[in-house]
């Protein structure tokens, strides 16, 4: 079996990243978690999984509604 790099997330989810998606804040994440949550039924206590989805701006947002 190989073996995986295992800095992949760093790698990929670097300053560049970060400032080519600037735009992309923690509002928009908030408005984002908000309307998943009402169309999901999502509600405080509820599991989320986060699957490689960028710096987690997004979990922090539905971490924040619980």
């Amino acid at each position: 079996m190989e073996s995986t790099d295992t800095d992949w997330y760093r790698q990929h989810f670097n300053e560049d990243y970060r400032t080519l998606y600037a735009a992309r804040n923690d509002e928009e994440a908030e408005a984002q978690a908000a309307f998943a949550s009402e169309r999901l039924g999502i509600r405080p206590g509820d599991m989320v999984l986060d699957l490689c989805c960028g710096h987690g701006r997004h979990l922090e947002a539905f971490a924040r509604r619980s």
